[in-house]
């Protein structure tokens, strides 16, 4: 009976010391984890934004995923993109379009302090992103699109610059969510004719920004 309960012990002295190692290693592995997580610098101007278009929300969404590559159309400074990059990680890629040479200068050095790798610029024209052709997973716009003097001409010549199973994201405001008036914002009407004579066809359409619709299609 002694050696019986001697050996029950020492299983159960066992049993713990495994749960306790197992324990342990789960630690290190998420300590390894939130390590390799970048910290992504807000500038002062994004953040009332960013609490109308949380950058996580939209992501998840449209369905933006590690190592996807993304061609955001109009990126500017970079609100969304440093999200995207850090997103898709060192296995995706951004490539970040805009006609704004300096705004892409900014990006690029931002994308440095925050040592994103994965962000590649575009100096584009008016109506077309110039893009890599056959390449994205998704192309990507947000608080662009209304301002486009050649929206349909420029959606037309994402197309070419999409994988067969690539599709389109546009975040834009909707004047009947919203208080932007005309030239700040673009109906939901008037966006669905434009996407279709450009040569897409809708998925679905988000609604649950407070001012803006989501649109994700796909060429036809």
């Amino acid at each position: 009976m002694g050696l019986c309960r001697t050996l029950e012990i020492s299983m159960k002295h066992k049993r713990a010391l495994k749960l306790w190692i197992i324990l342990i290693l789960c630690l290190f592995s998420a300590a390894g984890l939130f390590s390799q997580q970048k910290k992504i610098t807000v500038e002062e101007w994004e953040k009332r934004l960013n609490k109308l278009q949380p950058p996580k929300e939209i992501m998840d969404a449209i369905g933006v995923r590690p190592g996807m590559i993304i061609g955001e159309i109009g990126a500017g400074t970079g609100r969304l993109t440093v999200w995207l990059a850090d997103r898709v990680g060192e296995e995706g890629k951004i490539y970040a379009n805009d006609i704004d040479r300096q705004a892409l200068d900014h990006l690029e050095r931002r994308c440095e302090k925050d040592n994103l790798r994965n962000v590649v610029t575009i100096l584009g024209e008016v109506e077309d992103p110039l893009l890599p052709k056959n390449t994205l997973d998704l192309a990507f716009m947000i608080n662009v699109y209304h301002y486009l003097d050649m929206p349909v001409a420029l959606v037309r010549n994402i197309i070419p610059s999409l994988k067969s199973t690539g599709i389109l994201a546009i975040v834009d405001a909707d004047p009947e969510k919203s208080n932007f008036g005309p030239g700040h914002s673009t109906s939901m009407e008037e966006m669905l004719a434009q996407l279709d004579e450009a040569g897409y066809k809708l998925i679905r359409v988000e609604t649950f920004l407070p001012d803006d619709n989501i649109y994700i299609c796909r060429p036809k």
